[in-house]
């Protein structure tokens, strides 16, 4: 029997893991999937993209930058706590596990969410919640995820050197070394979302930002097919205008003024589809050329494959390593390819050899970039460039 929890700080919202379900979840339930199955990912993208070419971008960015095929995945853009134009993270997950998930979850709950996403959130204050293996941490309104605590560690240790939060709300007891890392922060500590109220604070809450728009049910793959079929009969009929239009233009010096206005006419039409249909916004110089370059992006979009080390393991077992040696990190890259470039503090050269022969032990590739003494601060700084084997070969 297919059981809900209803956890203290979740109010009135049941909570079902689907991986319990024994059948499909009843009505006005919430059903949750591994939050490390379906990531939060930070795109660099210039403000000036927006609409449908920035999540052709961010398609293109996490292909080229993270080794992710764009045939295989789903890309939902995140813009809870962020401009919802110019957003700059977006929600991953594989199409496989996604169709698994909406038909193991079925379609009368409320919703088929990312764990991390069911936690109570509010601005300026961070939710944890440690589940017994897995963290689940939202970090703010704009930022979440669900880790084991060997990866959640330094996820956790990067968030507070970037930006602390006013507060930590605290739905559980954490691993040891969590506790340690926040008991020296200053900041302060609530262990129920009502304690927020008399440090006058937002309460956090439940699903009370727009979680819910990111139902994984909805298959934003289908969206785009929808757009495509849209398009699709407008080629032919688009393109014999195109045609006709420079025919007529070619004989305006031997046509009467009727036909050049005929001509005209035809050139404004097939202007006003493609500004329409296809060119948005920007010049109109070329509608063919242009027209037939949208079709191929969208052919691309669903059509192109390629195969890549997936950059997400490399970091997740980059970070595993880390953990288990001396090693401070700073900060972590994607460099051309599947290579991740990271920068580390050290106590001294001796530790930083350990460090890289251990990252050699555990099965990956790293190398020396830079190394340099801090005469102040008494360490070793060093820049790694860290990759799979069969990417150096490559």
């Amino acid at each position: 029997m297919t059981q809900t929890s209803n956890l203290s700080w979740s109010g009135k919202v049941p909570v079902i893991p689907i991986e319990t379900l024994e059948k499909p979840a009843p009505r006005k339930t919430v059903v949750t999937v591994p939050g490390s199955d379906a990531p939060l990912l930070e795109v660099a993208i210039p403000d000036g993209v927006r609409g449908s070419a920035r999540e052709r971008v961010a398609n293109r960015y996490l292909q080229d930058n993270a080794g992710l095929q764009p045939d295989l995945i789903e890309i939902r853009p995140f813009d809870i706590g962020a401009d919802k134009v110019t957003w700059t993270r977006a929600l991953v997950i594989e199409g496989g596990l996604a169709e698994t998930w909406r038909a193991r979850a079925g379609r009368s709950c409320r919703a088929v969410l990312p764990d991390y996403l069911t936690l109570p959130v509010a601005p300026d204050i961070w939710t944890l919640y440690f589940d017994g293996t897995h963290l689940l941490a939202r970090l703010g309104l704009g930022d979440a995820f669900s880790a084991e605590p060997d990866l959640a560690l330094p996820l956790i240790e990067m968030a507070l050197s970037k930006n602390e939060p006013k507060a930590i709300l605290k739905l559980s007891d954490l691993p040891g070394e969590l506790e340690a890392i926040l008991a020296s922060a200053p900041i302060r500590t609530f262990t129920k979302p009502a304690e927020a109220r008399p440090a006058g604070l937002e309460v956090p809450q439940v699903l009370a930002h727009g979680e819910e728009r990111f139902d994984l049910r909805k298959d934003p793959r289908a969206a785009r097919d929808r757009v495509r079929r849209r398009i699709l009969p407008w080629v032919w009929p688009l393109g014999i205008a195109t045609a006709s239009a420079a025919v007529w233009a070619g004989a305006l010096w031997l046509e009467t003024d009727k036909l050049r206005s005929q001509t005209e006419m035809l050139q404004a039409q097939a202007r006003d589809i493609t500004r329409d249909v296809f060119v948005l916004t920007g010049p109109i110089l070329d509608p063919r050329t242009q027209i037939m370059r949208e079709l191929q992006l969208l052919e691309t979009e669903v059509n192109a494959s390629r195969s890549k080390v997936s950059s997400l393991d490399l970091f997740s077992e980059m970070l595993a390593v880390i953990s288990q040696s001396p090693a401070k990190l700073q900060s972590s890259s994607i460099s051309e390819g599947t290579a991740l470039v990271v920068t580390a503090e050290l106590p001294n050269f001796a530790e930083l050899d350990a460090t890289v022969a251990l990252i050699g032990e555990s099965g990956l590739v790293a190398e020396v970039v830079r190394s340099d003494f801090d005469s102040v601060d008494q360490v070793i700084n060093a820049e790694l460039n860290i990759s799979f084997p069969e990417a150096v070969q490559q």
